[in-house]
């Protein structure tokens, strides 16, 4: 078949690796946060490299499919795909949890209050944020901030990966004159 009737579909390596990158992601959120080791920063960390293994995985298997070739808007494509699909099967993932299991939610808003709280804010303030805390720690909530926090960690991700994966294939052929 014709190659150019037949083109290598971008969305197809994406929403390959962002299905594993997100169910990799949900099972490292699930046994950080059975384990207890949550608020650990550098544990958190290791998500991202999560996140990045699965966007270099994706873009290097498009290149192998496509000749050794991938332009930058091509891996830029790919690696957007790959997060947001696994930002939002981790948000869901986690909004199921935090759902059947609402200490976690009880503690995070604790935590906050209290904080606020040692930072002198005034009580009056605190009761007003109350709101919005109360909305950014439902599931729902989580659901929404983490799909938009992976979009946009993404995005950023996307941008270097693709400039090291970026493999620009030759305006014309070389014919070996």
């Amino acid at each position: 078949m014709n190659e150019e009737l037949n083109p290598i579909s971008t969305t197809r390596f994406g929403l390959r690796f962002g299905l594993y990158g997100g169910v990799a992601l949900s099972l490292y959120e699930v046994l950080i946060l059975e384990l207890g080791l949550s608020d650990d920063g550098l544990i958190g960390l290791l998500a991202y490299v999560i996140l990045i293994a699965a966007l270099h995985l994706g873009m290097r298997d498009y290149k192998k499919a496509n000749e050794g070739y991938m332009t930058f808007g091509q891996g830029l494509g790919i690696g957007l795909i790959i997060s947001t699909i696994s930002g939002l099967l981790l948000g869901a993932v986690q909004s199921v949890y935090f759902y059947f299991k609402p200490e976690f939610i009880v503690r995070m808003k604790e935590e906050i209050l209290k904080a606020y709280d040692e930072q002198g804010i005034p009580q009056e303030q605190i009761e007003a944020m109350q709101g919005m805390i109360n909305y950014m720690l439902s599931p729902g909530g989580i659901f929404i901030l983490t799909v938009i926090g992976y979009f946009i960690m993404g995005l950023l991700l996307s941008l270097v990966t693709a400039a090291v994966h970026k493999k620009t294939p030759p305006l014309f052929e070389d014919d070996g004159m």
